[in-house]
């Protein structure tokens, strides 16, 4: 895994270190609009998922060129899945600049 998709798990893991903070939980839990919860719960999802992709990256790679490709497009689709989640959840919020 390269520095780029690594920077975008650590933002991941950031943005939801921030919303589980004592002093930003009650801004966004369970409040309206409820879609936001739903967001971050999907983010959540999201997330694990690409982190357990990104972990396959990692493995040996003894396997065809084809089968690498394939397995970064979907590492690559995935983070971008996130980034477009965090870019609504902030737009939900009202904190486009956040």
């Amino acid at each position: 895994m390269n520095d780029y998709y690594l920077n975008r798990l650590n933002m991941g893991r950031k943005v939801f270190a921030c919303l589980d903070a004592p002093e930003h939980e009650p801004l966004c839990k369970n409040l309206p609009p409820l879609r936001l919860t739903a967001a971050i719960g999907e983010g959540r999802s999201l997330l694990a998922g690409l982190e357990t992709l990104a972990q396959q990256q990692g493995q040996a790679t003894n396997g065809s060129a084809a089968d690498k490709a394939r397995e970064e497009k979907e590492l690559e689709d995935a983070a971008h899945e996130l980034g477009r989640l965090v870019v609504r959840c902030c737009r939900a919020a009202g904190d486009e600049a956040g």
